[in-house]
């Protein structure tokens, strides 16, 4: 009736023997002792969620991504999913990333104004998820007053974000 996580209690023929899943043992010979040693091995976790960090210490900013942008052009979108792909494989581009993707002869994108860049990214995802931006580009446009957020999703794969401060 006391086994726990954390402590199992076993009968011996002179009492009861309380173990932790670690093998730390201890024998005991009468009902009161058996009960102390479950407490003392059977200590429950402290509760995580009232941990926090010290005053004074603020949230890590997140790093910024230091590597070089770099620009893809392409004719189509399997050509551009071609060349996306030779380019991440090559080892010697491991400091560039992929900042945007051109079609030079593509239709111009489908603007939906947003004002929350939340709802804007749940909204292109499912869009993108569900197959409705297939043979376009979408692009979410949220203004706010010091930056213009633009999220971008090409023919339905991958959401591209740009920010415009102004």
């Amino acid at each position: 009736m006391v086994d726990s996580r954390s402590a199992r209690v076993r009968a011996a023929a002179s009492g009861w023997t309380v173990s932790t899943p670690t093998g730390r043992t201890t024998v005991t010979d009468s009902l009161t002792a058996m009960w102390a040693a479950v407490e003392s091995l059977g200590a429950p976790e402290p509760h995580w969620s009232s941990m926090s960090l010290p005053a004074g210490f603020d949230e890590p900013e997140p790093l910024t991504d230091r590597r070089r942008p770099v620009s893809i052009v392409a004719g189509d979108l399997p050509d551009a999913r071609r060349r996306v792909a030779l380019h991440l494989a090559a080892p010697q581009r491991h400091s560039e990333r992929v900042a945007q993707v051109g079609f030079p002869g593509a239709e111009p994108a489908t603007v939906l104004p947003f004002t929350s860049t939340t709802v804007a990214a749940l909204v292109l995802s499912g869009m993108a998820a569900y197959g409705h931006g297939r043979g376009r580009a979408v692009e979410a446009v949220v203004e706010q007053p010091h930056r213009t957020i633009r999220l971008t999703t090409w023919d339905g794969h991958g959401l591209g974000l740009t920010v415009d401060e102004s």
